[in-house]
């Protein structure tokens, strides 16, 4: 497992606001890697929104019941930092132009040998199996708080 860069850590510590997003039409690692990450960061007090392109899809919607998914038309420059998971390339988020529109620092946390390195901080774990697992480390690097709640969509994203 690669280790986390300690500045990144430090960006997403420092930031009060945060925007969370995947890929388009996203699957097990997308989702699971959002919604645990998400669910940490709220038990660590932190302010966090989630934004998709096209939402989660039916599949996943037993990992979002409660939560409000925001458009690329809902976005308004409110947030310290942007959090885009499970990608190789912005594009793929469906909306890269309005996320770079926000004028906040982008960070890209991936497994895939295939990113660009498109983000201002990039964490990519290329012998990572999933997105899930290199979010799972960085919640206890970071000594973010993991409960049953962060668990379950990290483990959907391993299945």
């Amino acid at each position: 497992m690669k280790s986390f860069d300690s500045i990144l850590i430090q960006k997403i510590n420092s930031s009060r606001k945060l925007l969370v997003t995947s890929h388009i039409y996203p699957d097990g690692d997308a989702a699971g890697s959002v919604m645990g990450l998400v669910r940490s960061l709220r038990l660590a007090g932190k302010n966090v929104d989630i934004a998709w392109f096209d939402g989660v899809g039916d599949r996943f919607d037993f990992l979002f019941e409660k939560e409000k998914i925001l458009t690329p038309q809902d976005l308004a420059p409110e947030y310290d930092s942007v959090i885009i998971l499970d990608i190789g390339s912005e594009d793929r988020t469906g909306f890269a132009n309005e996320i770079r529109n926000l004028a906040c620092p982008i960070i890209n946390i991936d497994h895939h040998a295939t990113n660009t390195g498109f983000a201002d901080y990039d964490h990519v774990d290329v012998e990572a199996s999933s997105t899930c697992e290199v979010v799972f480390h960085l919640i206890r690097t970071a000594g973010w708080p993991i409960d049953a709640s962060v668990g379950e969509p990290l483990y959907t994203g391993l299945e």
